[in-house]
């Protein structure tokens, strides 16, 4: 799992203090909500990536009888396509909000292909609980999300973990751009 340096877990700070020393961000309440909610998601985003990678490493440099940390880790991976989904819609509705800055527009974490892999992890994860309380889970089915050396599966759809990493990167991108910005920069 690549480490992400690279990365601010605390963008929802630097945006508040933008908002009440510079009067930052969106004037408008919906393109407001939207800005600060996504910057909030992004950094719960990287806190929990840190987090899974941190207990990774642990069940990685543990005797193999030890699976507290695969399990929490888990938790924590299970958590990171759930965000994922979440700041991927705030992203797109960001996009489409003419009062606020312009966004790149070839972010792989908004290509069809990463946004159909992550919803449906995202589903396969939310609705396994369903299908085991319910008795719709077959013989031989995965019981719970796959944690793998280089990735995660679940139901045939695999996420691999330098793909989290990249699309962490660019929603941090986006998120660094937000939280700084003020009025003046909004598209006419």
């Amino acid at each position: 799992m690549p480490e992400i340096k690279d990365v601010c877990a605390f963008r929802t700070l630097g945006h508040m203090l933008n908002v009440f020393f510079r009067a930052g961000g969106p004037k408008r309440k919906k393109s407001s909500a939207l800005v600060k909610n996504y910057i909030r998601i992004v950094d719960h985003l990287i806190i929990e990536y840190k987090y899974a990678r941190a207990a990774l490493l642990k069940f990685v440099n543990t005797p193999n009888n030890v699976l507290g940390p695969l399990l929490v880790a888990t938790g924590h991976l299970e958590t990171i396509i759930s965000s994922l989904k979440r700041a991927i819609r705030f992203l797109e509705c960001i996009k489409r909000d003419r009062h606020i800055p312009t966004i790149e527009k070839n972010l792989s974490v908004l290509s069809s292909d990463t946004k159909k892999r992550v919803t449906s992890l995202r589903n396969a994860i939310q609705h396994l609980d369903e299908r085991l309380i319910k008795g719709e889970h077959g013989d031989g089915e995965a019981n719970a999300l796959l944690v793998k050396s280089d990735g995660i599966e679940l139901f045939n759809t695999e996420i691999k973990y330098t793909e989290i990493a990249n699309w962490i990167r660019e929603l941090d991108k986006v998120s660094s751009q937000l939280a700084t910005y003020t009025e003046e920069n909004v598209k006419n």
